[in-house]
């Protein structure tokens, strides 16, 4: 049996066109009778090509040439291939990647800080990704430094374990990481700089791993983000109300409702932290207040405050007692937040918070202490008897120990008072009537006159100037009341 298909030279020569045009089975010689029709060979590529050449032996110096340029074509092509998706893959896409995020902007929408300790807490940075065009991409962000170039600045923060998140033009996208403090000293300057001013920026710098078109990339990161800044607070606080819980003899406690005003889009959730500071009252401390479980958050934020007027001295008692004057005659009371602390003490933000000054105004009391004067038309001798119909608008009981002054009806004093020791008690939100009290007639022609014409009427409106030491709990207070327009009866006897 032949081993190989072999043309022979003699019927080239010959012009035998039929074994040129005959086409030849690499598996089977034909011109052999003893080779079996269904005798089969193992191809090779010289059998291949021979096949494909079948004017030419496989032996033909030519044909080995041809097969070997087509063996090296088809194998620069698998290279070449391979190449440019080695390249696509590891230097083009990544490429395209890289000049996305540093052609892309983002805009910081909100930055929020939680569960802060003394070196870290978690952070929640809220921003807007533009000019990324159609690309829609996931990004795990690597480590990344958070720097401040401003006086006493420098790499504020690390942020690591940051999430997984989805990047498309125009739309918000959150970047929740672990902070850690990583300079005390800058983060507490750029704290304090952005309570105090407009704007503030952070630069944002590390490695972000990309996925888009199929391929994950690790690029470069740096930003710029504008930040809000807190500017002073020009909003103050609105102290929305108030009420006199408790009193000991040198403290007078006080609850209210207080809203905070923040323009700043960096909010500080402090639920386990009580912000305490000083209230100060022409230019004297008249006691601290403290706000439990503290937020500043952008806009308006409402929450529980609480007061504790004290004193220590002559001074501070006479000025609380000038602002419960104000309160109960329903006079609001201007007074400034000053000297803000934390606790549990917070390093990288207590010189931010003392650098704080905030103007407020305490309202007064909407509800009125006298709401009727009973006078009983009798004079003995120039002495006219009278009852209040008193009110206690407070949650915590209050004593009237002492009355002093007068009563004016149509712009005329008809009558003074001077009653002392008499310790009416006023329960917590309760209105009592006092039980009959004296009142001194004023015998000039103008009191006579007006007295006649109250009589006369048998009811009107007075006004009333007085002075009153009051109790609220234990607390002792010289309090100025003055109301107006009282509804006085005449009751005749």
């Amino acid at each position: 049996m032949a081993s190989s298909i072999e043309l022979r030279p003699s019927e080239l020569e010959k012009g035998n066109k039929n074994s040129l045009n005959t086409p030849l089975n690499p598996y089977t010689d034909s011109s052999n009778p003893s080779t079996s029709p269904t005798s089969t060979k193992s191809p090779t590529w010289s059998n291949y090509l021979c096949f494909y050449y079948s004017g030419l032996s496989s032996d033909d110096p030519a044909l080995k040439r041809r097969s070997q340029y087509v063996i090296y074509g088809h194998v620069i092509f698998i290279t070449t291939s391979l190449l440019m998706l080695i390249l696509t893959f590891t230097v083009i896409i990544p490429a395209i990647m890289q000049d996305l995020v540093n052609q892309s902007n983002l805009s910081l929408e909100m930055a929020t800080i939680t569960n802060p300790t003394n070196t870290s807490f978690d952070s929640a940075v809220l921003g807007k990704f533009s000019n990324v065009g159609s690309l829609s991409a996931k990004v795990k962000m690597n480590t990344l430094t958070v720097s401040w170039s401003g006086e006493g600045g420098g790499n504020m923060l690390k942020l690591s374990n940051s999430n997984s998140l989805t990047i498309k033009n125009n739309e918000v996208a959150t970047i929740s990481s672990d902070a850690t403090v990583d300079d005390m000293t800058a983060f507490s300057n750029f704290n304090t700089y952005l309570l105090h001013h407009e704007t503030a920026q952070w630069t944002i710098d590390g490695t972000a791993d990309v996925t888009a078109f199929g391929v994950t990339a690790q690029v470069n990161f740096h930003k710029t983000v504008n930040l809000i800044g807190a500017n002073n607070f020009t909003i103050p606080p609105l102290v929305q109300s108030t009420n006199i819980t408790n009193g000991t003899s040198n403290q007078l406690y006080i609850a209210s409702q207080v809203t905070m005003y923040s323009p700043s889009n960096v909010d500080l959730n402090l639920l386990n932290s009580t912000m305490y500071f000083d209230l100060i009252y022409n230019d004297v401390n008249i006691g601290i207040g403290y706000i439990p479980n503290y937020q500043m958050i952008q806009g308006a934020y409402t929450t529980k405050a609480y007061i504790v007027l004290s004193y220590s001295n002559n001074v501070e008692y006479q000025e609380i007692c000038n602002v419960m004057s104000n309160y109960s005659c329903g006079i609001p009371v201007n007074a400034t937040m000053k000297h803000f602390t934390l606790q549990p003490t917070l390093t990288w933000i207590k010189p931010a918070l003392l650098s704080i000054s905030m103007d407020t105004q305490l309202p007064g009391c909407t509800d009125k202490l006298v709401k009727e004067v009973i006078m009983f038309n009798k004079l003995v001798p120039e002495t006219i008897p009278y009852e209040m119909v008193v009110y206690n608008p407070q949650p915590t009981n209050m004593t009237i120990v002492t009355i002093t002054g007068s009563i004016y009806y149509m712009g005329v004093n008809i009558a003074t008072v001077d009653n002392k020791n008499v310790n009416i008690l006023v329960p917590a939100y309760t209105t009592i009537t006092s039980g009959q009290l004296p009142a001194n007639a004023v015998n000039s022609p103008e009191a006579i006159s007006a007295y006649g014409t109250l009589v006369k009427n048998g009811k009107g409106y007075v006004n009333m100037y007085t002075k009153i030491i009051g109790k609220f709990g234990h607390f002792t207070a010289n309090i100025v009341y003055n109301q107006f327009n009282v509804s006085l009866i005449v009751v005749p006897i």
